[in-house]
């Protein structure tokens, strides 16, 4: 292990340390990217600076020289445009690997981008301060908004001590790929900053698409995965894991609870389930699990120095990893077993009181997803006229699609409430509901309030139908997997308790696919065979495909599902637009 304070002074080496899509690093050449950025760091002025990376090996350049220069790093969770004119303020300028959005507009400090800058000449390289904060993180913004909080190489080092003595031998020498952005503490730790400090190589980019991620790990047996619960519960369902048997090392997880299920899943075709690591962004890693079906691996053990205690039911952390050795709260509701490790009941700030009685969200968001009709949910507290009501977005599963198309919404509801009604009163039964296709996440696969919260504002009616699978299209061939929105503008009226789509709304919908696809509005000499075959509704899933016919002068639609066929026919385009 070589410390992150004393890193840049090791002798340089050809080993390599990242790989890119450019080709491999070595330590000599991140040694080399590190001395330019100090240079050009040095002349704009030290201080505070905003750093906004898609790459990891940038964020890890990035970090060393800022550090280099006694100057502090600032981590932005995200590269949107408000969440970086709202972390530049006080900053002196912005270190990123790419142009950001809305780098124009908005006012944003001097950019310098990490690499490809002047070469300079190697510093006279020294220790870093490790009790010094040089690094600020940004929670997740999960329980409300965001804030700042400053790390100290101390406190970076001693989480990676642990993370190494506990996990290092099964480990081994794998290279180090992540599903979860390195702009936030698991992501930087696991993904970055470990590597560095135990001498695994790290793949520089995110490997989200899990054809990606399968052909990757097969050619780097042994590797580690660092992911979350979000990401770990869709897998399966999209790859065959029994492939990656005796090839994939250890699976690391982290952002909220993997569900049993999909431990036992991994367990069974890996033969070993995920490692599951509790923390925060203020406490650190404060303990750990795996899960193999059994009663005890409910609860997660405290990492080594970390100690537990359970105040009024709430989980109080003192580590060497939140900078003070005080309790710290964390807002964990927690069962503690006597030999002191934990068993979470979920968050605290998520049991509310509705009309004199304490209700979990946790709860009703595990019972439901307990349902066969339901992949997902998550439940949040609304205000509307002065009364607060519970609402829930729901995935639902492929039988729950089928009983929606089948039974209507209605009698979904129903369904999904009677599975409430054992455990809760009717007066705290959830009253609003919205069916979505995914819930809301950012790239650490957590659900922040304000994404969910939008998914129930009171809006304008939708005007557009809702996509549902990204778009597949080709020279001759166009597909896109649409929703009709229940909120359709054009439902209300047309007709009272039977609405469907007007057909010349549909009709709206090919010509506006067709520019998207063909990148021009189509100018239309007739239309043929157009014909209204079955009504489409609120709530239906669809298929709209196009294809170019008759040397490209025609482009044949139709509006489709596996049980219904609701329009087709064929656009004539005006001569000059094939």
């Amino acid at each position: 292990m070589n410390p992150l304070s004393s890193w840049l002074v090791l002798p340089p080496s050809t080993r390599t340390i990242a790989r890119r899509a450019e080709g491999d690093v070595t330590t000599e050449a991140f040694l080399s990217d590190v001395a330019d950025l100090a240079h050009v760091i040095a002349l704009h002025g030290r201080g505070r600076w905003l750093l906004s990376t898609e790459g990891a090996y940038d964020c890890a350049v990035g970090l060393f020289a800022l550090w280099q220069e006694d100057s502090t790093a600032v981590l932005s969770p995200n590269r949107e445009a408000g969440s970086l004119r709202e972390l530049s303020v006080g900053v002196k300028g912005i270190l990123s690997d790419r142009p950001l959005a809305g780098e124009e507009s908005a006012q944003l400090p001097v950019r310098v981008s990490i690499l490809g800058g002047p070469r300079a000449a190697r510093p006279g390289w020294r220790e870093l301060d490790r009790n010094e904060a040089r690094l600020e993180l940004c929670t997740s913004g999960s329980t409300g908004a965001r804030k700042l909080v400053l790390k100290s190489l101390a406190q970076l080092e001693s989480e990676i001590e642990e993370l190494e003595r506990e996990f290092g031998v099964e480990c081994g020498s794998g290279a180090v790929f992540g599903t979860v952005s390195h702009q936030h503490v698991y992501g930087l730790l696991f993904r970055v900053l470990w590597p560095l400090a135990a001498g695994r190589t790290f793949f520089d980019a995110p490997l989200s698409d899990p054809s990606h991620l399968a052909g990757a790990l097969a050619a780097q047996r042994g590797a580690i995965l660092v992911s979350s619960p979000a990401h770990l519960k869709r897998l399966p369902g999209i790859l065959d894991l029994a492939r990656l048997l005796g090839e994939c090392g250890p699976v690391f997880s982290s952002g909220g609870p993997l569900d049993a299920l999909t431990a036992r899943i991994y367990a069974t075709k890996l033969l070993r389930a995920p490692i599951e690591v509790l923390g925060s962004t203020e406490t650190g890693g404060i303990a750990w699990r795996r899960q193999d079906g059994s009663e005890s691996v409910q609860y997660f053990t405290p990492f080594a120095g970390v100690d537990v205690e359970a105040k009024d039911g709430l989980l109080h952390v003192r580590s060497p990893r939140t900078g003070s050795m005080d309790l710290v709260p964390t807002g964990d509701a927690i069962e503690l077993a006597e030999d002191g490790r934990i068993r979470l009941l979920g968050r605290a700030d998520r049991i509310v009181k509705l009309f004199d009685e304490r209700v979990s969200l946790s709860e009703i968001e595990a019972r439901l997803g307990a349902h066969p009709l339901v992949e997902a949910a998550a439940a949040l507290v609304l205000e509307r006229n002065d009364t607060a009501r519970i609402a829930v977005a729901v995935v639902l599963s492929s039988a729950g699609e089928h009983a929606r198309t089948e039974g209507g919404r209605p009698a979904l509801i129903a369904l999904l409430r009677a599975q409430l009604e054992p455990f809760c009163r009717p007066t705290v039964l959830p009253r609003t509901w919205r069916f979505v296709a995914r819930l809301p996440q950012d790239e650490q696969g957590k659900i922040p309030r304000p994404l969910l919260e939008a998914l129930f504002a009171e809006c304008v009616p939708t005007r557009s139908a809702r996509v549902t699978r990204e778009a597949v299209a080709s020279a001759r061939q166009f597909e896109v997997e649409l929703e009709v929105p229940h909120d359709l503008w054009c439902l209300r009226g047309h007709f009272d308790g039977f609405p469907i789509v007007p057909g010349v709304v549909q009709l709206g919908w090919v010509i506006e696919w067709g520019t998207t696809w063909i990148g021009r509005e189509p100018r239309l000499r007739a239309i043929e065979g157009l014909k209204f075959k079955q009504v489409l509704s609120g709530g239906t899933r669809f298929r709209l495909a196009l294809e170019r016919v008759d040397d490209g002068s025609a482009l044949r639609f139709r509006l489709w599902n596996e049980s219904a066929e609701f329009s087709s026919g064929r656009l004539h385009l005006c001569a000059g637009e094939a």
